[in-house]
C-alpha cells in the first residue's frame, strides 16, 4: 500500500526530532516539579509537547497525533492551575511523555496506528483534567438492550420504597465517605468495602426499573477495582465521582425510580469492566449480559499490540515517576538509567 509506505517514511524522517523533542518536554517537567513556582518551566514542556503535536499531525499518524494533542492540553491545564489533582496530573503527563516513543516505534515495527490501543491513556489523560472520557466513542459497542434485560430483579418492599429519599441520603453519605478515601489512596480496602455495600443497597433499591443496571454494573467495578483486576486510575476515580453526582441529583429531584440511565456514564463504566481480565463473578455476569468480550475490537492482535504499548514497561514507569513525585534528588539516574535501559532493549 504506497499511503502506508509514505507514512512509515515520514515517520522515520521525523522519529529523531520527536524523540528529541520529547527528551526536553520531559526534562522540563522534572524541573517545574522541583520548582512548582518556575512557571516558565511548565511552559518550555508546553511548547515542547506542542511541536510533537504538530509533527505527528502533518505526517498523518491521527492515533499518535491525538495523544501528543491530549498530552498538550494537560500540559497547558498544568500551566493555567485548571486541575484538581496537581501530583496525578503530573504523574500521568510523564507516563505519556514515556509512552509515545514506544507508540511510535510499534507503529515503525509494522504495527497500527490505532487511538483504541492507547485508549486507556488517553482517557487518564482527560481524566487528569476532569474532561468527559472517549470510551463513549464508537470504538466500544456494548449490548446496551441485553444488558438492560440481565440487569437486577429483587422484589422491593412497601416500606423501602415509602423511605427511599431518606435511605438514599443515608447511602449517598456512606458512599461519599469511602470515596474520598478512595481519591486520597487511604485505607483502600475498608472504602473499597463501604463502596461496594453501598452500590449493593443501590442495586437493590432501584431493582426492576432501566437505573438498576448504573448501580450492578458500577458494583462490578469496584468488585474488579478490590481485587487489583481493574487499575485505580485517574479516569476510574473521576467515574466514582459522577456516580455520586448522580446520586446526588436524583435524591435531589425527588428520588424518582423510573429515571432514565445516564447513558455515558454507563458505557464509560463497561469499558473498564470490557478490559478486566480477571474473573470476579459479578465481573463475568456484567461481561456477559451486555456482550462486552464482543464490544470491544479486542482480537489478539488488539491485545498484543496494547501489551507492546504499555507491557513490561509500565510498571517501570510508574515507578520512575513515583520516584520523581517523592525523592527528587535521586530522580535524575533512575530516569537516565530507565531511558538507557530502552534504547538498549530496542
Amino acid at each position: 500500500n504506497m499511503a502506508e509506505h509514505h507514512d512509515y517514511k515520514a515517520l522515520e524522517w521525523v522519529r529523531g526530532e520527536i524523540e528529541e523533542t520529547l527528551k526536553q518536554a520531559q526534562q522540563s517537567l522534572e524541573s517545574f516539579v522541583e520548582n512548582p513556582e518556575d512557571s516558565t518551566r511548565m511552559r518550555f514542556c508546553l511548547t515542547h509537547l506542542h511541536q510533537v503535536s504538530g509533527t505527528l499531525q502533518m505526517v498523518e499518524f491521527f492515533g499518535a497525533a491525538l495523544l501528543a494533542e491530549e498530552m498538550e492540553n494537560l500540559a497547558q491545564a498544568l500551566l493555567n492551575h485548571k486541575v484538581p489533582q496537581v501530583a496525578d496530573a503530573q504523574e500521568v503527563l510523564m507516563r505519556a511523555i514515556l509512552q509515545l516513543p514506544l507508540y511510535l516505534d510499534q507503529i515503525k515495527s509494522g504495527g497500527r496506528d490505532m487511538p483504541v490501543i492507547v485508549l486507556p491513556l488517553l482517557n487518564d489523560l482527560r481524566a487528569a483534567r476532569g474532561e468527559s472520557l472517549l470510551s463513549e466513542t464508537a470504538l466500544f459497542k456494548p449490548d446496551l438492550d441485553a444488558g438492560s434485560e440481565a440487569a437486577p430483579k429483587e422484589k422491593i418492599s412497601a416500606e423501602a420504597l415509602a423511605q427511599l429519599p431518606e435511605l438514599l441520603k443515608k447511602i449517598r453519605q456512606l458512599y461519599q465517605f469511602a470515596l474520598v478515601g478512595l481519591i486520597r489512596n487511604q485505607d483502600m480496602p475498608t472504602n473499597l468495602g463501604y463502596m461496594a455495600k453501598s452500590l449493593t443497597k443501590l442495586e437493590q433499591l432501584y431493582s426492576n426499573t432501566p437505573m438498576a443496571q448504573l448501580w450492578w454494573v458500577s458494583a462490578a467495578l469496584v468488585a474488579g477495582v478490590s481485587r487489583h483486576d481493574i487499575e485505580l486510575g485517574t479516569s476510574v476515580k473521576m467515574l466514582f465521582g459522577q456516580l455520586d453526582r448522580h446520586l446526588k441529583d436524583s435524591i435531589d429531584s425527588g428520588a424518582d425510580r423510573n429515571e432514565p440511565v445516564p447513558m455515558d456514564l454507563l458505557k464509560n463504566l463497561l469499558f473498564y469492566v470490557a478490559r478486566c481480565k480477571g474473573d470476579a463473578p459479578r465481573i463475568r455476569k456484567v461481561k456477559e449480559a451486555f456482550k462486552l468480550d464482543a464490544a470491544l475490537p479486542s482480537d489478539e492482535l488488539l491485545d498484543s499490540e496494547r501489551r507492546r504499548v504499555s507491557g513490561p514497561d509500565r510498571s517501570a514507569i510508574t515507578s520512575v515517576v513515583r520516584a520523581l513525585l517523592d525523592e527528587l534528588g535521586t530522580v535524575k539516574d533512575t530516569l537516565d538509567l530507565f531511558m538507557r535501559g530502552q534504547k538498549s532493549a530496542t
